[in-house]
């Protein structure tokens, strides 16, 4: 499984450095909200965070579109350095990785700009046993905003889990400002069968530079983490992403 989870990583990082670049347009209606300012056919961002928790995260986002049948692959690594001794902050020998496939299906009622589908996503992070796959249905819409700019929601719900151990629901927006600033993230509400319900929730404040590379100001909290001995669940991250 968690080969599995690697492979498809390295997958998904290594085809949009052969792809050819995409015009860059400003409406994400049609993508992945979470973490994506730009939309081009095959994208590729690297995010390089200093936490307030004093360790570092290097993260890498990876998306394809218009794949055959209209697939749609998405997700990333976050390599993290560790919190509890604070002399090994780039020392990146913590992980978390999720990705996603995406099925649109076709209806009547819906719009041009929405889409309804079923997806499938792959999670993993250090330790034994941590990799699990979730089944379920997403609907995404456009997100009607002051001056003509549109933002984007993305609903998705995961009854289904290979651990057993729960459900969960999410939300990812991308909410575009200006031209050069936007606000992205998701809140994810995950149902444990046998513990309490735990959170994980990360807006970012994006500020575009330039046009492959951006500033992020991002607000981390991690249920997970949270209920952790020694470990702080919310924190603070400022970034630099080089994305094309």
């Amino acid at each position: 499984m968690k080969l599995l989870g690697w492979a498809w990583a390295l997958l998904i990082i290594a085809i949009p450095l052969n792809a050819e670049p995409e015009t860059v347009v400003e409406d994400s209606s049609l993508v992945a909200p979470e973490r994506a300012l730009l939309i081009p056919r095959a994208k590729l961002g690297i995010t390089h965070y200093f936490d307030s928790r004093q360790y570092e995260t290097l993260s890498v986002l990876s998306q394809l579109n218009n794949l055959p049948l209209g697939l749609r692959l998405w997700g990333f690594t976050d390599l993290h350095g560790d919190q509890q001794h604070p002399d090994g902050r780039f020392h990146l020998d913590r992980f978390f990785m999720e990705y996603r496939a995406l099925a649109p299906l076709k209806s009547d009622w819906l719009s041009k700009s929405d889409e309804f589908g079923g997806i499938a996503e792959y999670n993993d992070f250090n330790g034994p046993g941590n990799s699990l796959v979730r089944f379920g249905a997403y609907y995404q819409h456009v997100l009607p905003l002051v001056g003509r700019r549109r933002g984007s929601l993305q609903w998705r719900v995961f009854p289904f889990e290979t651990d057993g151990r729960g459900t969960q629901v999410s939300l990812s927006y991308s909410i575009p400002l200006t031209a050069r600033i936007g606000i992205n993230g998701f809140a994810d509400l995950n149902f444990i069968t046998e513990g309490a319900d735990l959170w994980l929730i990360e807006p970012q404040l994006n500020v575009r530079l330039s046009k492959h590379v951006a500033a992020v100001l991002e607000f981390r909290h991690n249920g997970f983490e949270q209920v952790a001995a020694g470990v702080n669940g919310t924190g603070f991250a400022l970034g630099l992403q080089f994305s094309r």
